[in-house]
C-alpha cells in the first residue's frame, strides 16, 4: 500500500506539474500564435484589413483551440472608396490541436458572429468583394498555415448584393447558417443548412421579394473542389417547399449553374404574396385561394454583365380571387404561364407566354391566350374573348375619371404583331387585329360630362386599319344619337394622341344644354382643369356628315339640318350646313374655336333667306338693347353677312365683341311704335309715324366697337321718302341723320298746292 501511495502521489504530481506547464505555456504562445496567423494571412490578402484584437484560446471552442478576432474590418478592393466590404463582430478560426502539435495551423473551421457583407459589381464590372489573393504563391509557407476548411457557420449576419451593371439587388439577414464538407468512400459531400429572411430583391424597378422567410438544406456532392453537384435539396419560402437539383461549376472564369427548381408545395395566396410591386395596392381587401405550381431551370453562365438561361413555368388551378369590402370575385380561376430570357439570355430573346387562360367572375367569363416576344421590341400576340359587366370592371379598376358606369362589353379580339409597328399608319398594315366588341345598354355618369350618357350600344369591328362602328346609339339628357361609320387610327390612338373618326350622325333631337360643361372653366389658378382640357380636345378628330331632325339651345331653334361637321383640337368646322329657322332657311360655312381662358370665337359666312325679323330680334333677346325691340319691327330679311363673335364658357354670347358686314334686304318691313319715329312724327305733327309700312329696303350695316354702322339709305314709307344715316350703339346711344322729302310728305298726304303759300308769295312795295 505504501508503494501505491508514493506511485500515485508522484503521479499527481506529474501530471499537475505537466498540465501547469501546458498552461504557462500555451499563455506564453498565444501572443506568438496570433502573430503566425497574422503574418500567415497578410500575403493572401489583397485589401485592406483591420482587427480591434487578436487573440488565441484554449478553451473558448473546445476540444478545438481557435484565433478569435474581434471587430475585423475588411475595406472595399477599390482604394479610393472610403466604404468596408465587410464588418465582422467576431470571427473565429478554429484548427485541431494535434495539427497544430505537428507543426503546421490548418483552419479547418470558421465561425462569423454579428456580421454585415456589402457585396457589388460596379459599373465597369469590377467587384469590391475579393479580397483573397487568387494566387496561391503569395509567399507563405504553408506547411506552417494553411485555410483547410470543412465548416463554416454564420450567425446574425447582414448580407447586401448589388450588380450597377443591370440593377440586380439582394437584401438579406442570415440568423443562422452553416455548410460543411465530408469525405466518404473517396468522395467529397457538401451539406449548407440556413435560415434567413430575404429582405429585399430587385431587379430594376420591380421588386421580386420583400421580407420573406426562408429555410433551406441543401446537399452538395463535390468534384476537384470546384464542381458540385446538388441532389435532393429543398428550400421552403415561407410555407411554400421547392425542391432543387442541379449542378454548379466554378472551375472556369466564370460560374456555370445548371440547376432546376419545382415546387412540391404552393398556394396562389402565398405566391402573390411573395412579389408586392407586381400588385397595386395592398392585399389585405382580397380573399386569395386556391393551387399553384412553379418550376424552373437555370443553365448558363454568370459574370457581371452576363446571365445564365433562365425558363420558369408557373400556374394556377381552380383559383379564388374575392374582393370582401365589394364582393367583386374571380371564380375557377386557371393559367398556364412560362417566362424565360431566351437563347442568348437578354432582353431581345426574353418572352413571356400565358395559355389556357380561364375564369369566371360575377357578371361573365373571361378566357384567352397572350404571348409577349423579345421586351426589346415588344411581339404581341393574344387572343382575348369575354362578357364583361361594366359596373363589374369599374370596381375591379377604378376607371379614371368616372364615378358609375353600367352595362356590358363583349369581345372576342385577336391581335398579332410588333408593337413599335403601332407607331405609324405605313406600318399598320404589318399588324392583323380581328374582332367584335359588342357595347349595350352602357351608362356612363362622370363629373366632367354635364349629363349622364344612356343606353349606349354598338357593334365595334376591327377591319385592318379601321374599326368600323355600326348601330351606335345613345341619350345624353333629351338628346339623342345615332352613328355609323369608322374610327381611322384606333391602334395609333395613343402614340398620336388624336383618334380620327367619320361617319354619318343622324338625331332626332339635340338639345345644346345637355353638352353644357356644369364645371368651371380652367383658369390660370387651376392648371390641371387647363391641362385636362387641352389633352381631351387634342385626341378627338370628326368629319361628320350631319342629319338633323331638330337643334335647341335656349330660344334658338332650328330644323332639317344637314351638312359637314369637322372637328379638330377645339375646332369645330361647318360647310355648306343647311337648316330650317326663324322662318325661314339659313346656309352656314363657318369655325368655332375654343380657348382655354376666354371661352370661345365664332367667325362665319351665311346666307339668310326669308328670315322673319321679328323672331330673330325675340331669339337673341333683342340683341340687349330696348331702343328696337321684337315688338317694334317686322319683316322677312335675305342677307349675306360675315360675322365673328365671342362666347363665354357656357356658349352665351359676348354681344359687345360683335364684328360684322352684313349685305341685307328687308321687304314687308314695318316699324311700331319706334320711338324716335314718333318723337318725329309729333315734332312735324303730320303723317303717320307710330306704324311706317315700307317698301323693299336695300342696305348695307357694319357692326364694330359696339355700334351698328348704318351708311346713307334710301328709305321708303307709308308716311314718308328719306335717307337715313347713323350709328346704333349697343348701348342704345343713337345718332341718325335723316333727309326727309317733305314734298311727300305734305303735299300728297295733305293736298299741299301753291295757293297755299300765296301769303308768303307777295311781292311787297316799297314806301
Amino acid at each position: 500500500m505504501r508503494i501505491i501511495r508514493i506511485t500515485a502521489t508522484y503521479l499527481s504530481i506529474l501530471f499537475l506539474s505537466f498540465v501547469s506547464l501546458s498552461i504557462i505555456a500555451f499563455h506564453v504562445f498565444q501572443r506568438d500564435l496570433s502573430n503566425v496567423v497574422l503574418s500567415a494571412l497578410k500575403p493572401m490578402l489583397q485589401a485592406e484589413v483591420k482587427v480591434r484584437s487578436l487573440q488565441a484560446s484554449l478553451f473558448a471552442a473546445f476540444p478545438q483551440g481557435s484565433v478569435e478576432l474581434i471587430d475585423v474590418r475588411i475595406a472595399d478592393t477599390d482604394p479610393e472608396s472610403p466604404e468596408n466590404a465587410y464588418e465582422i463582430g467576431r470571427l473565429y478560426l478554429l484548427f485541431d490541436y494535434k495539427d497544430l502539435w505537428k507543426g503546421n495551423l490548418r483552419i479547418r473551421h470558421i465561425i462569423v458572429r454579428d456580421a454585415a457583407i456589402a457585396m457589388r459589381y460596379r459599373a465597369d464590372g469590377s467587384a469590391n468583394f475579393e479580397f483573397w489573393q487568387r494566387d496561391d504563391s503569395a509567399g507563405t509557407d504553408t506547411t506552417q498555415f494553411q485555410m483547410a476548411l470543412d465548416r463554416v457557420q454564420l450567425f446574425n449576419t447582414k448580407f447586401v448584393f448589388h450588380n450597377q451593371q443591370n440593377g440586380f439587388y439582394l437584401r438579406s439577414h442570415v440568423r443562422q447558417g452553416e455548410f460543411s464538407l465530408n469525405t466518404l468512400g473517396g468522395h467529397t459531400y457538401m451539406d449548407i443548412s440556413a435560415d434567413f429572411e430575404i429582405n429585399d430583391i430587385r431587379d430594376g424597378e420591380i421588386q421580386w421579394v420583400k421580407d420573406k422567410n426562408l429555410q433551406s438544406k441543401l446537399g452538395f456532392a463535390i468534384k476537384d473542389l470546384d464542381k458540385y453537384t446538388i441532389q435532393d435539396g429543398e428550400l421552403v419560402v415561407e410555407r411554400m417547399k421547392f425542391a432543387i437539383n442541379g449542378s454548379i461549376d466554378n472551375s472556369g472564369h466564370n460560374l456555370f449553374t445548371d440547376i432546376t427548381i419545382n415546387s412540391t408545395y404552393s398556394r396562389l395566396e402565398e405566391l402573390l404574396q411573395l412579389s408586392p410591386s407586381l400588385l397595386a395596392g395592398s392585399l389585405s381587401d382580397y380573399q386569395v385561394q386556391g393551387a399553384a405550381y412553379f418550376n424552373a431551370a437555370i443553365v448558363g453562365e454568370w459574370s457581371a454583365s452576363q446571365s445564365a438561361n433562365i425558363n420558369v413555368g408557373f400556374g394556377f388551378r381552380d383559383g379564388d380571387i374575392v374582393q370582401a369590402s365589394t364582393g367583386i370575385a374571380l371564380h375557377e380561376l386557371n393559367l398556364d404561364g412560362r417566362y424565360s430570357n431566351g437563347k442568348r439570355n437578354n432582353e431581345y430573346t426574353s418572352y413571356i407566354h400565358l395559355k389556357g387562360l380561364r375564369a369566371r367572375h360575377n357578371t361573365g367569363e373571361i378566357s384567352g391566350d397572350f404571348y409577349l416576344d423579345n421586351f426589346n421590341d415588344p411581339f404581341c400576340k393574344f387572343h382575348i374573348k369575354a362578357n364583361i359587366g361594366l359596373a363589374w370592371l369599374h370596381g375591379l379598376f377604378a376607371l379614371p375619371g368616372i364615378d358609375q358606369v353600367q352595362g356590358e362589353l363583349v369581345s372576342d379580339l385577336r391581335f398579332e404583331g410588333k408593337l413599335s409597328n403601332l407607331e405609324h399608319m405605313e406600318t399598320l398594315g404589318n399588324v392583323e387585329v380581328t374582332g367584335e366588341i359588342g357595347l349595350s345598354n352602357i351608362g356612363i355618369h362622370a363629373p366632367a360630362l354635364p349629363k349622364p350618357i344612356k343606353g349606349l350600344s354598338a357593334k365595334l369591328t376591327f377591319e385592318k386599319p379601321f374599326l368600323m362602328v355600326e348601330g351606335l346609339r345613345a341619350t345624353v339628357g333629351a338628346s339623342d344619337l345615332k352613328l355609323e361609320g369608322y374610327f381611322k387610327n384606333p391602334l395609333t390612338f395613343f402614340k398620336d394622341k388624336v383618334l380620327v373618326l367619320h361617319g354619318d350622325l343622324t338625331c332626332d333631337t339635340i338639345l345644346l344644354a345637355d353638352f353644357m360643361p356644369t364645371t368651371q372653366p380652367a383658369t390660370a389658378e387651376t392648371p390641371g382643369n387647363q391641362a385636362t382640357g387641352n389633352t381631351v380636345a387634342g385626341r378627338i378628330m370628326a368629319n361628320l356628315h350631319l342629319d338633323v331632325g331638330h337643334l335647341a339651345y335656349e330660344r334658338f331653334a332650328v330644323g332639317h339640318i344637314k351638312g359637314k361637321a369637322m372637328y379638330q383640337k377645339g375646332q369645330l368646322a361647318v360647310d355648306d350646313l343647311e337648316f330650317n329657322t326663324l322662318g325661314g332657311k339659313v346656309q352656314v360655312s363657318g369655325l368655332l374655336r375654343s380657348n382655354t381662358f376666354s371661352g370661345h370665337t365664332l367667325d362665319m359666312e351665311l346666307a339668310l333667306d326669308q328670315i322673319d325679323l321679328s323672331q330673330l330680334f325675340w331669339t337673341f333677346h333683342d340683341f340687349d338693347q330696348d331702343a328696337l325691340t321684337h315688338e317694334m319691327i317686322k319683316g322677312l330679311i335675305d342677307a349675306q353677312p360675315s360675322l365673328s363673335l365671342r362666347l363665354d364658357h357656357d356658349f352665351n354670347p359676348e354681344v359687345t365683341s360683335l364684328t360684322a358686314r352684313v349685305p341685307i334686304t328687308v321687304v314687308q318691313g314695318e316699324l311700331i311704335g319706334f320711338l324716335p319715329m314718333v318723337k318725329l312724327g309729333g315734332f312735324i305733327k303730320v303723317g303717320q309715324f307710330e306704324h311706317l309700312v315700307f317698301d323693299t329696303l336695300i342696305s348695307h350695316l357694319f357692326i364694330a366697337d359696339n355700334q351698328i354702322v348704318i351708311p346713307s339709305t334710301e328709305v321708303s314709307s307709308n308716311s314718308f321718302d328719306m335717307v337715313v344715316s347713323g350709328t346704333h350703339s349697343l348701348d342704345n346711344m343713337v345718332d341718325y341723320q335723316l333727309a326727309l322729302n317733305l314734298g311727300k310728305l305734305f303735299m300728297e298726304q295733305h293736298r299741299v298746292d301753291d295757293n297755299t303759300f300765296a301769303h308768303f308769295a307777295r311781292r311787297l312795295r316799297a314806301r
